[in-house]
């Protein structure tokens, strides 16, 4: 039997005192080896042993959020233990949703969306996963508009959504008076960092090396795309906003890593899930889908070189591919409304795409977007396209497969392979939102068959029975057509 206690120092760890043994144990059951760990440089040169330990073995500390689980892991393993109160009392502070008459929205939030606030506010601490374009941006600002009395960090992944969240709260402040100008500071692209303005929409990346007395006076921290957020620089964020007992974390995807959840179930709480995709197109709340793929046969004479090849020689070959460009190029002319074109490499992909469309789609007009585009210019492409009505956005997966909303979004062209099912997904929710100038969303799903004669499939239409499994998975509409390229 042993004398064990687990105390709360603050709001970002507990702490399990204990002795030596009890401590070791414990801290081996929260020890993950996450995915590709082999791979990482560190672990190639000797740095790191491949392990995160979530509990530290010396200390005992473990980020708050994974409280329930230590406290299941010590009962399992047959301890005793007191849990002391005092560090835990802020979560029964009673805090109340703001009345959505007084918010004059101009329509009525969703059932699913006033169950995340609800649950945000009586546990105050919370993963909500709710699909992508079912509104998680007013999910945040009822969660702002409940804590007036509370200094808030929103964090976000990139400048975009930076702009595009503060131009959302505008947009649902118009009628009752708030003045967001007044009460929200954004912060990227080196903007200046210290305000006494009560929220702060910032990128992690703009922030994650502020020193921490920068963090303290947030009581709530609030996370858009949690799914995005690289473990170190979230943790850093996290355990230096240690006065910041509310916390809410929200995506509409998680890739199902244990590490990663667990991560993210340390900083921010349980998940919990309000909604799903299928169940809001059948409410009418997403657009319906239509998923074409289309699966490239490559030359016989091509193929003969793609037995035993690199799956990064694999992808430059079809990057490069003039035969494949001029497909993707003709594909998005021929396509109906706006169409967002997404790739993966900039320069030997998006550019060469670029200059293709511009010169072939002469009917539409023609955006581009990657990493290096300011974010206000990204803004405005966004609000000029909703606008149009033949437009097509060739766009970087790393910038637009994630938050960026444009209702006036009728056909997404998967330009490159990808397996990643938060990608995936998040890609496909650029679609989904509803517009009254389209009955559904297409997306055209681009595979390469590079087998021949083989029957051993190539890297990038393995990756394809992926992302089919996928669609599947969620009971997408999905049809396949086979074409000689």
């Amino acid at each position: 039997m042993s004398n064990i206690t687990i105390e709360s120092p603050n709001h970002s760890f507990s702490q399990l005192c204990a002795d030596e043994g009890v401590l070791r144990e414990m801290s081996d059951i929260f020890c993950f080896m996450p995915e590709g760990y082999k791979f990482t440089p560190a672990y190639k040169m000797g740095m790191w042993n491949g392990e995160i330990r979530l509990l530290h073995r010396t200390t005992g500390m473990i980020p708050k959020g994974l409280t329930p689980e230590l406290l299941d892991a010590l009962e399992s393993s047959g301890h005793d233990y007191k849990l002391d109160p005092s560090g835990f009392a802020a979560f029964s502070n009673k805090l109340t949703r703001v009345d959505v008459e007084d918010l004059k929205l101009g329509f009525e939030p969703h059932d699913f969306q006033l169950a995340a606030v609800d649950r945000v506010l009586e546990k105050k601490r919370q993963i909500i996963l709710s699909p992508t374009g079912s509104g998680k941006s007013l999910i945040l600002y009822m969660l702002v508009r409940s804590l007036e009395d509370k200094n808030i960090l929103i964090i976000v992944p990139n400048i975009s959504l930076v702009s595009q969240l503060f131009s959302d709260f505008k947009d649902y402040s118009q009628h009752n008076g708030w003045d967001v100008e007044s009460n929200v500071h954004t912060i990227s692209e080196g903007a200046k960092k210290d305000t006494s303005k009560q929220i702060v929409i910032s990128t992690w990346q703009s922030i994650f090396n502020q020193p921490s007395a920068w963090f303290h006076r947030f009581e709530a921290v609030l996370g858009d795309e949690v799914h995005t957020f690289k473990a170190k620089s979230l943790s850093s964020i996290m355990e230096k906003s240690k006065n910041a007992w509310i916390r809410c974390g929200v995506s509409g995807t998680l890739d199902g890593a244990i590490v990663n959840e667990m991560v993210l179930k340390g900083h921010f709480g349980p998940i919990h899930r309000v909604a799903s995709t299928s169940e809001l197109m059948d409410r009418g709340i997403l657009s319906a889908l239509q998923i074409k793929a289309i699966v490239l046969r490559h030359p016989l004479e091509a193929c003969k070189t793609f037995g035993k090849v690199q799956y990064i020689d694999e992808m430059d070959y079809l990057v490069r591919n003039i035969k494949r460009n001029k497909f993707i190029t003709g594909l998005a002319n021929s396509t109906n409304g706006n169409t967002l074109v997404l790739f993966q490499y900039v320069e030997k992909h998006g550019k060469q795409l670029k200059v293709m469309m511009e010169e072939t789609c002469k009917e539409k007009q023609v955006y581009f977007v990657y990493g290096g585009t300011p974010g206000d210019t990204r803004e405005q492409i966004r609000k000029l396209v909703e606008s149009k009505s033949n437009a097509i956005i060739i766009a970087s997966y790393a910038v637009y497969s994630t938050g960026i909303n444009i209702k006036n979004l009728h056909n997404i062209i998967f330009a490159s392979p990808s397996k990643g099912r938060i990608r995936i997904f998040q890609s496909i929710g650029r679609g989904l939102r509803l517009h009254e100038t389209k009955e559904m969303c297409k997306l055209y799903d681009i595979a390469d068959d590079l087998r021949g004669t083989r029957k051993a499939l190539n890297h990038t239409l393995r990756h394809f029975t992926i992302r089919m499994e996928s669609y599947m998975s969620e009971q997408f509409n999905v049809k396949t057509v086979e074409i000689d390229l």
